[in-house]
């Protein structure tokens, strides 16, 4: 036994002596020549491995996975035990259906976010702030790879061809003690988190040469050490610096250097990631492409499969998360992915984010500025007046003060000011809800679920009664569809639905109250149905999302995100669309209509204050008053205001309903006509067959 021991121990030995002597020979292959490819030889200081590193235990204890080199220009962590199975497996398969259809749907994601983003939402960091937990071991100005220079040439032109003044190289490593986002020191725990990458703003360019994150590295940590892993929240908040994602970080840095809302190109060298790699082989594998293409390689734009998938992989998803949390800098951009070859077995990704093409516009904009008295409140304080009780919020004690400060937030009267910045935020919310209605109609949608009508019975009071239709709007519908059309008053049925009994979410909890108070919430929807003529008129819409969010607020609490709110504090049954169509198609039922036919959504009084501005402004811009009596001004989708009111939140549920009910109703071509009545706003959507 004990001679068992011993040559155990002699071979365990010899194993790590040849482990050092590998080690060894790459280090010294390095300091000779330089990167992979000869780049920066001569200019970078070399990085030389130290020896006292390696473990002197036993072979066998040895975590392999955790030693690393910079290996290459990448600096690459070297896995001796599945480096080349991994390679050699990558190559068999030729990618992965798998990694393919995930991806996708993960590119779809994040493609909608960005069409729908219409302002910047992350904050908005200083250079400065990597001085805590990270280390600029390289900040030196060097041209990227030659295959990048040809390639931003053959893209952006001669003019702006990289060049070793314009271009910064910076290797960032997270190697420092830092103060978490709850103001906490945290003791650095050694890892391998790194960006390595060059910002080149006269070409609009950045070069990513390695990108491992401090979020996946603290996973990898506790996945390696077989602890749970903590929530994405709890990795933000405790363990990784405040500025530490790749977006972030690179929009810090590219600030820095000199570079603005002109970036376009984002290129990803030498691509190790293997659910990346996997998603381009299947690509090139389907495409027949199997002798590995020099750039430009293969092209898709976010109107094909894969170019979402690309999108979606973990080398793609960086920079559509920077279009989203930059979208007031960088605007809309069409979307192009190369993917490609800089040398064999060095797949490369080029992502060509060019600024869209604007729509068409029925009239060129023109911001109106309103009139200035010293006496006068600023418009943003007119427009945004915060009541004092938001202001300093008190706990809300049942539900009728609920109701009375949700009114006292969002029924001021009509307010005859211009907002441009409301506008323009409609208008990106409206293009990008317009995008999501075509998808519907050409049947790339998902389409919502269909509630039965008892699903009302779960959170909501209902009260269905006969009542003539007001005065104003059997006015409307007798110009609009000849006289003596609007149906008697027996077949025009007024709904009212109050959301102030308790309930089961879709979690399947029983919730009696969210604030503890043992008092429901208080949406309310209120409409006439009146399928005899296709429509519905809305008389008030408060949806229990927006009761929560105002209750969180009024408590002074963090308001929920709305996957929260959907998921714990509304019962299934709670959108206005899907409230709306269930209704509606009820009653069309009970009459011989069919529910199909809905043609008609008119809104009667609009209270809610973003819809009023949208509109003033459109009034303003259009007739030089912010009062223009029926039969008031009509918008296409082919129009920028048409857009801008869709954007609004009393058009967002017709979009909704358009989107989510695109098989019963099928492709629309939609108009919206809006008036006052006296200082009443006043809507109409005619969902006109195509």
């Amino acid at each position: 036994m004990a001679t068992n021991t011993a040559s155990r121990r002699s071979f365990q030995g010899l194993i790590l002596l040849l482990v050092s002597a590998l080690l060894l020979l790459i280090s010294a292959y390095h300091g000779a020549f330089g990167f992979k490819h000869g780049s920066l030889k001569a200019s970078l200081p070399k990085r030389q491995l130290d020896l006292a590193t390696v473990p002197t235990v036993p072979l066998s204890t040895i975590p392999l996975k955790s030693i690393g080199l910079p290996f290459g220009r990448q600096h690459h962590t070297v896995n001796f035990t599945t480096k080349s199975e991994d390679h050699v497996k990558r190559h068999v398969k030729r990618g992965s259906k798998e990694d393919f259809d995930y991806h996708k749907g993960q590119g779809d994601i994040a493609y909608d976010q960005m069409v729908a983003a219409c302002e910047s939402s992350a904050q908005d960091f200083e250079p400065s702030a990597l001085g805590n937990g990270w280390t600029r071991q390289k900040d030196i100005k060097y041209p990227p790879e030659k295959v990048w220079v040809d390639a931003v040439k053959q893209l952006a032109g001669e003019a702006k061809v990289p060049t070793a003044e314009t271009s910064f190289y910076v290797d960032l490593h997270h190697d420092k003690d830092f103060i978490n986002n709850q103001g906490q020191p945290v003791k650095l725990v050694p890892n391998k988190a790194h960006y390595a990458q060059w910002f080149i703003p006269a070409s609009s360019a950045i070069i990513v040469a390695a990108t491992r994150s401090p979020y996946f590295e603290v996973k990898r940590r506790f996945e390696f050490d077989g602890k749970p892993v903590p929530s994405s929240r709890e990795i933000n908040d405790q363990y990784v610096p405040p500025l530490h994602r790749w977006s972030d970080v690179t929009w810090a840095l590219w600030k820095e250097k000199g570079g603005g809302n002109n970036l376009q190109y984002i290129g990803r060298d030498f691509i190790a990631n293997p659910r990346t790699e996997s998603v381009m082989q299947y690509i090139f594998s389907q495409a027949g492409k199997g002798d590995e293409p020099p750039f430009p390689g293969l092209v898709f734009g976010m109107d094909s499969d894969e170019g979402r998938a690309l999108l979606g992989t973990p080398n793609g998803i960086g920079a559509a998360r920077l279009l989203i949390d930059r979208a007031t800098e960088l605007g809309r951009r069409d979307i192009r992915i190369h993917i490609f070859y800089s040398e064999p077995d060095s797949p490369c990704m080029m992502i060509d984010m060019r600024p869209a093409q604007p729509q068409p516009r029925a009239l060129a904009r023109r911001r109106i500025e309103p009139p200035k008295t010293p006496s006068e409140e600023t418009t943003l304080e007119k427009l945004y007046r915060i009541p004092r009780e938001l202001r300093h919020p008190a706990p809300v004690k049942n539900r009728n003060e609920l109701l009375k400060l949700y009114r006292e937030i969002d029924s001021d009267t009509f307010v005859k000011r211009d907002a441009a910045s409301d506008y323009d935020k409609a208008l990106c919310t409206g293009r990008a809800m317009w995008d999501k209605i075509t998808a519907a109609f050409d049947g790339q949608g998902d389409t919502a679920q269909i509630f039965p009508i008892l699903a009302l019975r779960n959170g909501w009071s209902k009260k269905d009664v006969p009542q003539t239709l007001d005065p104003e709007w059997r006015q409307y519908f007798d110009t609009k569809l000849g006289p003596d059309k609007v149906p008697s008053r027996d077949d025009v049925r007024y709904v009212t639905l109050v959301q102030d009994e308790a309930f089961y979410n879709s979690e399947g909890a029983d919730v009696a109250d969210i604030s503890g108070t043992k008092e429901a919430g208080t949406a309310l929807y209120y409409a006439y149905y009146i399928p005899g003529i296709s429509s519905v008129v809305v008389k008030n819409m408060v949806s229990p999302a927006n009761v929560v969010k105002t209750l969180f607020t009024a408590m002074g609490q963090p308001v929920p995100s709305n996957a929260e709110i959907a998921a714990n504090y509304v019962p299934p049954l709670n959108r206005w669309s899907d409230v709306t169509w269930t209704v509606y198609a009820d009653i069309a039922a009970k009459q011989s209509r069919d529910p199909n036919a809905l043609r008609y959504i008119a809104h009667s009084y609009i209270i809610n204050r973003a819809t009023q501005v949208v509109m003033a402004y459109i009034f303003q811009r259009r007739s030089g008053s912010v009062n223009v009596p029926y039969p008031g001004l009509e918008f296409g989708m082919d129009s920028e205001e048409g857009l801008a009111l869709l954007g609004t939140p009393n058009g967002m549920g017709t979009g909704w309903l358009l989107q989510d009910r695109a098989k019963e109703l099928g492709r629309r071509n939609p108009k919206v006509t809006i008036w006052t009545e006296g200082a009443k706003a006043m809507m109409v959507w005619d969902l006109a067959p195509a």
